[in-house]
C-alpha cells in the first residue's frame, strides 16, 4: 500500500493543475471574505475572530475545488490512459481507490487550511484597516477550522467516488457543479 500512496502522492506533487486548483480557492476566498466583510455591520466587524463572520464561503469555495481535484484524480488517469498502467501495477482495485481517495482527503487538507489561514488574513487587514480591534476566541476558531478541514477532506472523497462512477471528465465536473448548484436548489424548493 505504500507504493501506491507514494504514487498517489507524487502524481499530485508533480500535476500543475493541483497548484492551480490551490491558487484559486486562496485567492477566491480571500475575494469573497473581503467581500462580506464589505457588507458586514459594525456589530459583526466589532466582533472581529470571536464570532467568525464569512467562513461560510470560505468553506464552500475550498469544497468545490476540492471536489473537482478529487474527479479529476481519477478521470485525468481514464482520459489520458494513465490508469491501465496503474492498475497493472497495482491489480487490487480497492488499494489504488483507497490510495487515491487518501491523496485527495490530505490535499483537501491543505486546501483548506491555506483558505482558511488567507481568510483570516483578509479578516485581521480589513478589521485593521477600518479601525476595528482583533479579538480572538481561540476555541470558537479552532472547532470551526476544525469542522471546516473535516468537510473539505469529505467533498474530496466524494469527488473520488464521482470520477469512478462517471468516468468521464466533463460530465463528471460539470454533472457534479449542475447537481449542487442547480438540482439541489430546485429539490429544496420543492421541500
Amino acid at each position: 500500500m505504500n507504493a501506491v500512496l507514494r504514487s498517489e502522492f507524487r502524481k499530485i506533487r508533480t500535476t500543475r493543475s493541483a497548484f492551480g486548483l490551490l491558487a484559486g480557492t486562496v485567492v477566491l476566498a480571500g475575494l469573497a471574505l473581503w467581500g462580506s466583510l464589505s457588507s458586514a455591520t459594525p456589530a459583526e466587524l466589532a466582533a472581529g475572530l470571536t464570532a467568525p463572520f464569512g467562513y461560510a464561503g470560505i468553506v464552500i469555495i475550498a469544497m468545490l475545488f476540492v471536489m473537482v481535484l478529487g474527479i479529476r484524480s481519477f478521470t485525468d488517469e481514464v482520459r489520458h490512459g494513465s490508469i491501465v498502467p496503474t492498475f497493472l501495477a497495482t491489480p487490487k482495485r480497492l488499494r489504488v481507490l483507497a490510495a487515491k481517495t487518501t491523496v485527495s482527503a490530505a490535499a483537501a487538507v491543505v486546501f483548506a487550511v491555506a483558505a482558511l489561514a488567507v481568510g483570516t488574513g483578509v479578516i485581521a487587514v480589513y478589521l485593521v484597516a477600518h479601525g476595528y480591534a482583533v479579538p480572538v476566541a481561540w476555541g470558537t476558531l479552532g472547532w470551526l477550522f476544525t469542522k471546516a478541514i473535516a468537510v473539505t477532506a469529505l467533498w474530496a472523497v466524494i469527488g473520488v467516488s464521482v470520477g469512478v462512477i462517471v468516468k468521464h471528465q466533463v460530465a463528471a465536473i460539470v454533472g457534479a457543479l449542475a447537481w449542487l448548484f442547480v438540482v439541489e436548489n430546485i429539490l429544496s424548493g420543492l421541500a
